[in-house]
């Protein structure tokens, strides 16, 4: 038995929502609701295994391959052989978790329209909640090396990386030395258990570093502010009634703006993520180079599939190395607009189908692409594409959200000189990388 334990306690604070599912817990059948894991009582719940395989990740960036070995233990492949890790994850808690439901579909890239059976709901913790993780460390030769690395440790947890989702803040680290060669020691180690033995054992706080949350993060484009020109709208399957009837019953519903916890519109990651790469990859395409359709038809070789990840038939697949964060939209005007189906036989309005829509006539979002790998080391030709869909974008070739074949979702930068120079430098890279004998 070790001489001494590290015993540690963690709070995080969540910066953006986050989403540990748990598929076991419904034997893989989730339909379209996709929930948040939860513990044997039933409440939300973050795994202390989801932090310990962020904690691996960060103790590797930071150190190298060998301090993960020595701190997270490892197995040899195809042998029995191996070493434990002396760093016990044991435990978690989350204080006030908060939750909410974000409904999306994936779009068919032939179609322009929305897939077939991919309509899903996905639970999400929301920011602001606190997760307190209970941690111990046995070898007592690497107790300061554990906590000199949880002290620069803001872990990104669960699904949705890509789209901005997870990112946390350490809110606070305490530590204490449990000597069992002590009869005190022993006492406190035999008589209590769980967060009570955290709290016997007299935990001092340590000096955290000034770390942001997205510091293993680069932009690989200059962040972009954009204008809304008409109106946008992008929702989540949420309606409210437009106003009360004289009988007390609820008037025409009116699809709503999708919105954050501080009740302000945004647009999702995941939107700007579906569509640029579309784009992306069309201009790929017209420019000669490989790039594959998305969604069920991704090779997993191309650049866009390098640059947005992809997922394979048989269940592989990759995470894509760009970030897309949610982008609230600051000083909207938000408004609801009727509009109704015309009688292709009447040419009046058709009975029954007035609907309402909120949308933000105006206001202004601002995109930063992010990358936790080196720029460099993304293909070129995609990073190229992705700006001239940028540049398409403002031009009113493409447009965000609902209804862009009426009007809706067109956008301009509000930096046009610096997205022109981006998009001319772009352009020059793919005449550059056009592969010989293609013609674009």
């Amino acid at each position: 038995m070790t001489a001494s334990l590290l015993l540690a306690r963690i709070v995080l604070r969540l910066d953006s929502p986050a989403s540990v599912a748990a598929p076991e817990q419904h034997d893989g059948l989730i339909g379209t609701l996709r929930e948040v894991a939860r513990d044997g009582w039933g409440d939300p719940w973050i795994p202390p295994s989801s932090l310990a395989g962020s904690f691996r990740a960060h103790v590797r960036a930071t150190s190298g391959p060998e301090t993960e070995r020595l701190l997270m233990g490892y197995e040899e492949e195809h042998t029995t052989q191996g070493r434990p890790s002396p760093v016990r994850f044991l435990g978690t808690r989350l204080d006030e978790p908060a939750l909410t439901a974000r409904t999306r579909t994936a779009v068919d890239p032939r179609r322009a329209a929305a897939a077939t059976g991919l309509l899903h709901t996905h639970e999400l913790l929301q920011p602001g909640c606190r997760i307190t993780c209970w941690i111990q460390v046995d070898a007592p030769e690497h107790h300061q090396t554990v906590l000199d690395h949880l002290a620069t440790w803001n872990p990104v947890i669960g699904g949705g990386r890509t789209t901005g989702h997870g990112t946390t803040t350490t809110v606070s680290l305490d530590q204490a030395v449990l000597d069992l060669t002590t009869r005190e020691g022993r006492r406190l180690w035999l008589t209590h258990g769980g967060p009570a033995l955290f709290e016997a054992a007299a935990l001092r706080p340590v000096a955290l570093e000034q770390v942001r949350a997205d510091a293993g993060t680069r932009t690989v484009l200059p962040a972009l502010t954009w204008r809304i020109v008409d109106a946008l709208h992008v929702g989540n399957a949420t309606t409210a009634p437009v106003s009360a009837s004289d009988d007390g019953t609820t008037g025409p519903q009116a699809a709503l703006l999708l919105r954050d916890h501080t009740d302000t519109p945004y647009v999702p990651g995941t939107s700007w993520k579906g569509l640029l790469r579309h784009r992306t990859a069309y201009i790929l395409r017209s420019t000669g180079h490989d790039a594959c359709p998305g969604l069920n038809d991704t090779c997993g070789t191309c650049p866009a599939c390098q640059v947005f990840g992809w997922t394979g038939k048989d269940g592989g697949g990759a995470r894509g190395a760009l970030r897309f964060p949610d982008t609230p939209l600051v000083d909207a005007t938000v408004v609801k607009r009727q509009h109704v189906a015309l009688d292709r036989f009447t040419g009046g309005a058709a009975e029954g189908l007035l609907y309402t829509e909120e949308v933000a006539e105006s206001g202004t979002l601002t995109l930063a692409i992010g990358t936790d790998r080196a720029p460099d080391a993304l293909p070129a030709p995609a990073l190229a594409a992705l700006t001239l869909a940028l540049q398409d974008l403002h031009d009113g070739l493409i447009g965000l959200g609902k209804g862009t074949t009426r009007g809706q979702g067109t956008l301009r930068c509000t930096q046009p000189d610096l997205l022109a120079r981006l998009a001319s430098e772009a352009r020059a890279t793919l005449t550059r990388s056009i592969p010989a004998g293609a013609t674009a």
